[in-house]
């Protein structure tokens, strides 16, 4: 079983490593879903792909647990773990924290991180749905269209964006099938979050509540 597990974990750590340097509305405001569609090209560049070597995000590397297994800690803020979440230890300095979210009846786990940036940097929407959405084909090798939403996150006005399909992996070497990306970005003074839930479809949905209250429930740090 310990076995097992290991194998699976290092799965998903491969999948989030690839994707960045990756129901019931949340009850404090109902969702307004836009019509976006993904330009067909781009110009300039995002720190979400590539590192910027003037920065040290080393810093933010937390290569520990944290201290209280109860809260998710993120800069200034924190929010409740959900129960059946562990944490392992981040595939990447641009990755603030990740936290494995186990399958259910079978399926494969998924893989929770936030990474931040400052004001300014990692890209606008456009040109992350851009990048994302590469990431995905349907069955038929057709790009997908994502699902773009406004939600309240400790509120502020954010979007949650969510992919399905066919998901690959860098150089598309290797494809998995029916996978699905959460991702969520807030922003406050300070710079931008960016919240991802990767994994298996069956996985994904059975862990939406979570994911949501997680988000609901985020607060400040009491100093």
């Amino acid at each position: 079983m310990f076995i097992r597990i290991t194998i699976s974990i290092v799965s998903v750590a491969l999948i989030v490593g690839c994707t960045d340097p990756e129901e019931k509305a949340i009850p404090v405001q109902q969702p307004s879903t836009q019509s976006v569609d993904t330009p067909t090209e781009i110009t300039g560049s995002s720190l979400l792909d590539a590192l910027d070597q003037t920065v040290d995000y080393r810093e933010k590397y937390t290569s520990l647990p944290p201290a209280d297994s109860r809260w998710i800690e993120f800069g200034a803020f924190r929010s409740e773990r959900p129960s059946t979440w562990f944490w392992i230890a981040p595939s990447s300095s641009f990755v603030m924290c990740n936290y494995v979210v186990p399958g259910v009846e079978g399926s494969e786990l998924a893989m929770f991180a936030i990474s931040r940036f400052d004001q300014g940097q990692g890209g606008d929407l456009s040109l992350n749905l851009k990048r994302w959405n590469s990431k995905f084909n349907t069955y038929e090798g057709a790009p997908v269209k994502p699902t773009v939403q406004t939600i309240l996150v400790h509120g502020a006005e954010s979007t949650i964006v969510e992919f399905r399909g066919e998901y690959m992996g860098a150089g598309a070497a290797w494809h998995r099938p029916d996978q699905k990306l959460l991702v969520v970005i807030f922003s406050d003074d300070s710079g931008t979050y960016y919240f991802k839930l990767l994994g298996p479809t069956e996985t994904i949905d059975a862990h939406r509540d979570s994911f949501l209250t997680f988000l609901e429930k985020i607060e400040l740090i009491k100093s």
